[in-house]
């Protein structure tokens, strides 16, 4: 416990603030690499190819049924129409036909083949011949993630949202949910999932680490602010505010890193004061105080 006045708190330069209520969401650690998807723009010129050959081979069918329609009636009528060209007709729909067939063979194959290997939503978004979310992607206002598992640990609802940071676990951002992969990794041997989210500097291949909440009930507990922690024989602290004058340096027992500091869920409530800036100045002060004090007695405040 350490006593300072009102005025020795003043020079110190010491603020506090009130703990406030938190939970912790049980999670799932995966890594995601950042997709290269020039092979599904590439695949998407193909298939518009595709398309086009199939409109246009479509397009000649159906005037060749049109031309061996009318050349039927009119020799069928006796008209100037010959057997000979009647029968020259039917042989152009059926070739026209084939090309037709042929096209949509085609396409179904390159919409197969997509499938296999980036699934059924990115294949129809890349399939879309307008504004779609694959425009995000091709531009690069977003980028493609592909999250990986560790193995068995499946999910049968992956969530909607997750959030994606560098493995330095710099800034964080936030990845929506695409579609489960078709292809799980080939290393890791895990399940596979496709997330966007903002390019921002990410590049094609960057690695990154991702938090997949899991289905559960929250853990409840209060957030420390990150300025609050003050370490001290390899354990965490804080100093709560007693009263008007005094200071409790507090174990924080088994801390976890959340967004703006630690979530704690054992030994503190919600509306406890706390030193927020000053607090590495108040264990300088306290360890002076102890005048040879061994590290086993202080780890006992």
């Amino acid at each position: 416990m350490l006593e300072l006045s009102k005025a020795a708190q003043a020079l110190a330069g010491l603020q506090t603030q009130p703990l406030r209520a938190s939970h912790d969401v049980p999670e799932t650690q995966a890594y995601a690499a950042v997709v290269d998807l020039q092979p599904l723009i590439d695949w998407r010129g193909r298939y518009q190819d595709a398309q086009a050959q199939m409109a246009i081979t479509q397009s000649a069918a159906t005037a060749a049924a049109q031309t061996e329609q009318r050349l039927r009636s009119l020799y069928q009528a006796g008209h100037n129409a010959s057997l000979q060209a009647v029968q020259s007709a039917q042989a152009t729909l059926l070739a026209d036909q084939a090309r037709a067939e042929a096209a949509q063979a085609n396409a179904r194959m390159l919409l197969d083949s997509a499938r296999q290997q980036w699934g059924m939503v990115l294949t129809r978004w890349a399939a879309e011949p307008h504004a779609s979310p694959f425009e995000a992607l091709a531009l690069r206002q977003q980028v493609l993630l592909r999250v990986t598992l560790p193995m068995g640990s499946a999910m049968e609802h992956p969530p909607a949202r997750i959030q994606v940071a560098g493995p330095d676990r710099g800034a964080q951002a936030s990845a929506l949910f695409i579609s489960a992969s078709p292809q799980a990794d080939a290393y890791v041997q895990g399940p596979v999932y496709f997330y966007r989210t903002p390019a921002g500097t990410l590049a094609s291949g960057m690695r990154l680490v991702a938090d997949l909440p899991q289905a559960g009930t929250p853990t409840g507990g209060v957030l420390i602010p990150a300025s609050a922690l003050v370490w001290h024989a390899d354990q965490p602290w804080v100093f709560m505010q007693t009263d008007a004058m005094h200071f409790a340096r507090v174990k924080v027992l088994d801390p976890v890193a959340a967004q703006g500091g630690w979530f704690v869920h054992q030994g503190f409530h919600p509306g406890q004061a706390i030193v927020t800036t000053g607090a590495q100045t108040l264990l300088s002060a306290q360890l002076a105080s102890k005048n040879g004090s061994s590290a086993g007695d202080d780890d006992d405040d």
